[in-house]
């Protein structure tokens, strides 16, 4: 049904920042509109009708193509709160933005003539029950899908109500800035769900690196270990006389220490790379999120991380720590997830983290004898054509 525009009244909890309506008013002009506002039927409310959805639409109308009338929809809250609209039709009925809208409406109390104590409009609702009735299959659902009202773009939450992108990946995406989400929005899928791949790992827009360089104290602590080092070695006495006078086979072993022990120092000495930067902020984050404790940071892991960075992708070696992190591996599992696993099997990981597959022992011979047996069938083919051949 159509409506006088000056009629709908916009309630407090509508946001502000609409975004760019120039555009929606272009489309809106060239196509009409094609999907309706939502509003409150008038014995809910003492003004003649309230807004439930549709705040872009509405003004874009009302205010830059001077339209008189909209088309709207009466929403009937009394009858989806006492459960007369199954959950599924209200699922297939509205866009998950629109529904996000409806479990406000079902918590808001900014309709003064709701009757209080109505049997059928229950005069307490949590968010959890709201959720349930707008056809949300949780109350994180409905929280991931009012985020990107909120924060979204207008073409990220165009997406999502389009079935473009899961309501959890587009709340992911509202991390980034307005303009980078619709970028995304517009590229490739499988660009897409590396985006979303990546801030879910915590390590932000794979296009955004970190910036590099390491700080004065990272530097000054490094200088420190390495002099104190030194003090240790002159205080043991050892000297370059006393390493040349040692038997060939303990000369050998001192000097294989001391190549050991530069190759641990000097990346402590040069700038930490982006890259292992963002590695280390993504897998601190992952391990918090496990382990409910922070992991430990020192020189050893400082160098780790920075080999790391230089064995992956700049790009991908945030992603693949978290990824890591989150490993079922019993081996990994069961020493806590360190560092130095995750740079021992770092060409693995980054394997495993763009393929989406986990290798577990039990998969690997579970591989192995699919292998097995893909080679015995050939093998016995061989055999028949050779036979086959024969006759």
């Amino acid at each position: 049904m159509k409506l006088a525009v000056n009629a709908i009244e916009i309630g407090s909890r509508h946001r502000r920042s609409l975004g760019d309506l120039e555009t929606l008013a272009r489309s809106i002009r060239k196509l009409g509109l094609l999907q309706p506002i939502g509003v409150l039927p008038d014995k809910h409310c003492r003004l003649k009708h309230r807004l439930i959805f549709g705040q872009r639409r509405l003004t874009a109308c009302r205010n830059l193509l001077g339209w008189k009338e909209i088309e709207a929809r009466i929403i009937d809250i009394e009858s989806i709160a006492s459960g007369e609209f199954a959950e599924n039709e209200v699922r297939k009925d509205f866009t998950p933005s629109e529904r996000a809208a409806v479990v406000e409406t079902l918590r808001s109390r900014n309709c003064a003539g709701r009757p209080e104590n109505s049997e059928n409009f229950p005069n307490k609702i949590s968010t959890k029950e709201a959720a349930a009735l707008a056809g949300f299959g949780n109350e994180r659902t409905f929280r991931d899908a009012k985020k990107v009202v909120e924060q979204g773009s207008p073409d990220l939450r165009g997406a999502m109500d389009a079935g473009v992108i899961s309501i959890s990946a587009a709340a992911v995406m509202t991390k980034l800035p307005p303009k980078r989400q619709s970028e995304v929005i517009q590229a490739r899928p499988a660009r897409r769900r590396e985006v979303v791949r990546s801030l879910r790992a915590g390590a932000g827009d794979p296009q955004q690196p970190a910036a590099a360089g390491a700080s004065t104290e990272k530097v000054d602590a490094a200088a420190e270990t390495i002099t104190q080092t030194l003090h240790l070695l002159r205080a043991a006495g050892l000297t370059p006389k006393i390493l040349n006078a040692a038997p060939p086979r303990s000369r050998t072993r001192m000097l294989d220490a001391g190549r050991r022990l530069t190759a641990w120092l000097t990346p402590l000495l040069q700038p930490q790379s982006g890259a292992a930067s963002a590695a280390w902020d993504a897998y601190a984050q992952a391990y918090r999120r496990r382990y409910a404790a922070d992991p430990v940071r020192n020189a050893r892991v400082n160098a780790q991380l920075s080999r790391l960075a230089a064995r992956l992708p700049a790009a991908d070696a945030p992603a693949v720590a978290a990824w890591y992190v989150d490993h079922p591996n019993a081996s990994y599992a069961g020493r806590g997830h360190p560092v130095g696993l995750l740079l021992a099997n770092a060409e693995t990981l980054h394997m495993e983290w763009r393929t989406g597959r986990r290798l577990t022992p039990a998969k690997t011979r579970q591989d192995e004898r699919s292998a097995a047996n893909v080679q015995s069938s050939l093998g016995a083919l061989e055999i028949l054509e050779n036979l086959d051949a024969q006759s």
